[in-house]
């Protein structure tokens, strides 16, 4: 019982330090990655592509926004980080990368979703690490700023 009013606490006091837009994005920003999750379960890739952007291939392409957008993808950014550290679903990568394009979508962000590998060669087996992100402007909308440096880019898919 304990733990459980120590985590309400610790929620509540991450609650307050955020803005109000980041508190009115999070449920959204957690709707919209329960319904990427789904939809990754039942959509094939090929299909929801198209809604993507336009696939520029193996480039690692970053739209331009001015102060304005950059910080419309910043309070978005945080909603998107809260709600998948609060899903109890699959809220990796790829969930948050499709649910950050709608949003920016519906905020009219210009944004560009990178998939991307790396290859671990350290010791005998070889790995290959998947990894899908968002950008817009200045701002890493899903992902950190090592995504780009850490993985080479397969396909960016832009919407502008």
């Amino acid at each position: 019982m304990a733990a459980l009013w120590l985590a309400i606490q610790r929620k509540v006091r991450v609650a307050r330090q955020q803005s109000w837009i980041v508190l009115a994005l999070f449920p959204i920003a957690w709707l919209a990655i329960a319904l990427a999750a789904l939809l990754i379960l039942i959509v094939p890739f090929r299909r929801m592509a198209p809604w993507l952007g336009r696939n520029h291939g193996a480039v690692a392409l970053t739209p331009l926004g001015d102060k304005q957008t950059d910080a419309r993808a910043l309070h978005i950014a945080k909603a998107m980080a809260i709600a998948a550290r609060n899903a109890p679903f699959r809220s990796d990568c790829l969930p948050q990368a499709l649910a950050a394009v709608f949003l920016c979508m519906l905020a009219r962000i210009p944004t560009a979703l990178h998939l991307g590998v790396a290859t671990d060669m350290a010791g005998a087996k070889r790995r290959l690490d998947a990894h899908a992100w968002v950008q817009s402007g200045q701002v890493n909308v899903t992902g950190d700023a090592n995504s780009p440096k850490r993985f080479g880019a397969v396909a960016c898919f832009v919407r502008t």
